[in-house]
C-alpha cells in the first residue's frame, strides 16, 4: 500500500505558494494491517462485559432543562466562551527558548566523552559514579555502548563486552526501557562505587540504568556523586588515560578516588561540562505550567487541531495563525531539539516525544494539526515528521494477535481506552486526504475491537482498560477514558462513508454508549470522575466530551432530536466550569490505569489543562452547529 502521505504531498505542493520550500517524501514500508476483513462486523451493538451487581439508572433523556443566558442567542454564548477559551491559551503561550544547565538524570545516565574529552587516538576513557541502594541485594542493570566497555562495581568486574556493541536504548512505554545488554551485581545499603571503562577513540558513549524486570527504572538506587566530592550539577566524574595496557584503578585507603598504577595514566578527574539545554515554557501567567501548550505532545494535538475545527467554522484567522506559528515553531527547531535527545540525553526535555516516537501518545495524536494543515497545503515542512507518524502506527504499534492496538504497560498487551481517540481521528483523516480506504477499514476495526474488550453491558460504560488477566474486571470506569472513546467514536462515523460495512455496527455502538453515558449523568450535567460513583468529583473534559456526542449526534442525525437537551444541559455545565477570562477549571490530570478505585479518586484537577481544552473547544463548535440547526 502506497503511504497515503507520499499522495497527499503532491496535493499539497500544488497549493504551496511560490517561495514554499517543497519536500519529497520516500514510499513506507508495507502497511501490517492485519485481517481487516475478518474484523467483527455484527449488525447490532451486542458486546460483551460484566460488572458484577451495578446496574445503571434509567434514563431521562426528555428531562427539561431552562438555559440561564436570556440575554443572548445559544450561538453567541457557546462561541464567546470559546473564544476566551482560545484567546486564553494564546495569552499564556510564548515562543521564547530558555536555556538552563541540564540537571543530572534521574533514571538513565549517559556519559558522552567527545563532550568534554578531546579523543583522536586510542586509549581508554573511565567513567566514575556511585550507586546509592537502600537495600542490601541483587541489582539488575541495563546498559549500552558502542565501545568495548567493562563495568566494575565495588571494584569487581560485573560486565565486559569484549567487542564493540550497540548503545541505544529505547523508551517503550512510559519509564519503561529496554537495553542491549543486561547484567546483575550485588550492591550493599548505601553508596556502592561505580567505574565503566571505555577503549578506543571518536564517539566513546555509554548509557547505564538499575532496571526492574517490567523495565522501570529500579526506586531502590540512585546514582549520584558523595557529598565530599563537593559535585552538584554532575552525576559522574571522566578521565581518560593513553595507556596501552588493561590498568585497574585501585581505590586506596579512605581515598574515594581511584588512581591508577601505572606512569603513564593520567589521574585528573574532570566534572564533565554541563550543557545548556532549550525549552520552551508557558508564561508566568498562564494557569496551566506543566508544559507549554505547543510542545509535541498528545493533548496539545488534540486542543490545536480542535482550535483549527473552530477557526474554520468562524472564518478566524487568527487563530489558525496561532496554530501554525506552534506547529512551524516546532518545525523549525526540530534538529536542536533532536540533538539534545540523541547527543545530551535529554530524553524527557522539549519535545522529546517527538523523537522517542514509541506509543500513539507520541505520533498519531500530537499530529492532528500538523496534518490538517499539511493535507491543506499550509505546512510543507511536516512531510517527514507526518511520515514519520503514520509508519509508526502503520507498522510498529502494539497489537494484540487479532490487531487491536494495546499498550506494554501496566501490564503486557493493556488496552488503553484513551488510544482509541489517539490513532482514530489520525487515521481518518490520513484516509480522507489520501483517499487510502485502508485507514478507514482500519479505524473501524479499531472501534469495533475497542467496544468488544472493554464495554460492560450491564453498567452502558467503558472500562479504562482491559488486560487477559483477572485484573480486567477491577479497572474502574473513569470519565474521560469514556470520553476519548465516544469522542473518537464520533470522528469515525464523521469521516466513515455510509456505505461502509462496518458503519451500521459503529453507529449502533455510538447509540448505545451515549445511552449508557446519559444514564450516569448527574442533574447539573456532569459526569463524575468515577462515572458510577456519584460521590466523585465533578469532572470538566468528560463532560465536555459527552457533550460533543449528544450535539454531534443529533446534528449528524445519529441521535433523535430530544437528545439536543441532554446535550445543553451537559454545554451548561460545561460553562460553569469556564472562568470570566477563559480559564477552564476541574480537568483531571493525566491518568495511568490502575485496578484501585482510590487512585482514580485521588487524581489532582488542573486549571486549564490542554487534556480537557480540545474537548471543551469542540463541544462548544458543536453546540453552535446545534443551535444554528435550531
Amino acid at each position: 500500500m502506497k503511504s497515503v502521505l507520499s499522495i497527499i504531498m503532491f496535493i499539497a505542493i500544488a497549493v504551496q505558494e511560490a517561495n514554499a520550500q517543497q519536500y519529497t517524501l520516500t514510499e513506507t514500508p508495507q502497511s501490517l494491517i492485519q485481517n481487516i476483513a475478518d474484523a467483527p462486523t455484527e449488525s447490532s451493538a451486542i458486546i460483551c462485559g460484566s460488572i458484577g451487581e451495578i446496574t445503571k439508572p434509567k434514563v431521562q433523556i426528555a428531562e427539561t432543562y431552562a438555559w440561564k443566558d436570556t440575554d443572548s442567542t445559544l450561538n453567541s454564548v457557546a462561541e464567546n466562551a470559546v473564544n476566551k477559551v482560545i484567546e486564553r491559551i494564546i495569552e499564556s503561550t510564548n515562543f521564547n527558548l530558555i536555556q538552563k544547565p541540564q540537571k543530572p538524570s534521574e533514571t538513565v545516565q549517559a556519559v558522552n566523552f567527545s563532550n568534554h574529552l578531546t579523543i583522536n587516538t586510542d586509549g581508554f576513557a573511565y567513567a566514575l559514579s556511585f550507586i546509592n541502594c537502600s537495600v542490601d541485594g541483587i541489582y539488575t542493570f541495563g546498559y549500552g555502548s558502542e565501545c568495548v566497555s567493562e563495568v566494575f562495581i565495588n571494584t569487581e568486574k560485573v560486565f565486559s563486552s569484549g567487542k564493540p556493541g550497540n548503545l541505544w536504548f529505547t523508551e517503550f512505554a512510559y519509564d519503561r526501557y529496554k537495553f542491549p545488554y543486561m547484567f546483575t551485581a550485588y550492591c550493599h545499603k548505601g553508596n556502592n562505587p561505580v567505574l565503566i571503562k571505555l577503549s578506543g577513540k571518536g564517539d566513546l558513549k555509554f548509557y547505564l540504568a538499575t532496571i526492574e524486570n517490567d523495565g522501570q527504572i529500579n526506586p531502590d538506587a540512585h546514582f549520584m556523586l558523595e557529598p565530599g566530592f563537593g559535585v552538584t550539577n554532575s552525576n559522574w566524574l571522566v578521565c581518560r588515560t593513553m595507556d596501552s595496557a588493561s590498568v585497574l584503578p585501585q581505590f586506596p585507603g579512605n581515598n574515594r578516588l581511584p588512581v591508577f598504577t601505572s606512569n603513564n595514566c593520567f589521574t585528573n578527574w574532570d566534572v564533565p561540562e554541563v550543557p545548556l539545554v532549550a525549552s520552551l515554557a508557558a508564561n508566568s501567567g498562564s494557569p496551566f505550567k506543566k508544559h507549554s501548550y505547543v510542545e509535541w505532545h498528545y493533548s496539545n494535538g488534540a486542543t490545536l487541531w480542535s482550535i483549527l475545527n473552530y477557526a474554520s467554522l468562524t472564518q478566524n484567522k487568527n487563530f489558525e495563525n496561532f496554530v501554525s506559528e506552534c506547529c512551524n515553531f516546532n518545525l523549525q527547531n526540530f534538529d536542536n531539539f533532536k540533538f539534545q535527545y540523541f547527543g545530551l540525553n535529554e530524553i524527557h526535555g522539549y519535545n522529546h516525544r517527538m523523537y522517542r516516537m514509541h506509543m500513539l501518545d507520541d505520533a498519531s495524536a500530537p499530529a492532528l494539526p500538523y496534518l490538517k494543515l499539511f493535507a491543506q497545503g499550509k505546512l510543507a515542512g511536516a512531510g517527514q515528521l507526518l511520515k514519520n507518524a503514520e509508519e509508526y502506527v502503520v507498522n510498529w504499534q502494539y497489537r494484540l494477535v487479532d490487531g487491536t492496538f494495546c499498550r506494554p504497560e501496566p501490564w503486557a498487551a493493556t488496552i488503553w481506552a484513551d488510544d482509541l481517540f489517539m490513532a482514530a481521528p489520525f487515521l481518518m483523516m490520513l484516509g480522507e486526504s489520501g483517499g487510502d480506504s485502508g485507514y478507514f477499514d482500519e479505524a473501524a476495526f479499531q472501534v469495533i475491537s475497542y467496544y468488544k474488550y472493554l464495554f460492560d453491558t450491564k453498567s452502558g460504560l467503558c472500562r479504562h482498560g482491559w488486560v487477559n488477566s483477572p485484573e480486567k474486571d477491577s479497572i474502574p470506569f473513569w470519565s474521560r477514558a469514556n470520553g476519548w472513546m465516544i469522542w473518537a467514536t464520533s470522528e469515525v462515523l464523521l469521516k466513515l462513508p455510509e456505505t461502509h460495512k462496518d458503519y451500521n455496527t459503529i453507529k449502533a455502538l455510538f447509540k448505545t454508549h451515549v445511552d449508557g453515558l446519559l444514564a450516569w449523568q448527574n442533574q447539573e450535567g456532569f459526569l463524575h470522575q468515577l462515572i458510577n460513583d456519584s460521590a466523585t468529583f465533578a469532572e470538566t473534559s468528560s463532560t465536555a466530551m459527552l457533550t460533543i456526542a449528544l450535539a454531534r449526534g443529533v446534528n449528524r442525525g445519529w441521535l433523535a432530536e430530544e437528545y439536543t437537551k441532554a446535550a445543553l444541559k451537559g454545554w451548561n455545565a460545561v460553562l460553569t466550569r469556564i472562568e470570566p477570562d477563559g480559564t477552564v477549571k476541574d480537568i483531571c490530570e493525566g491518568t495511568s490505569i490502575n485496578t484501585k478505585s482510590k487512585y482514580y479518586v485521588e487524581r489532582k484537577t488542573m486549571d486549564h489543562d490542554p487534556r480537557g481544552l480540545g474537548a471543551v473547544i469542540t463541544a462548544g463548535l458543536e453546540i453552535s452547529k446545534l443551535n444554528t440547526r435550531h
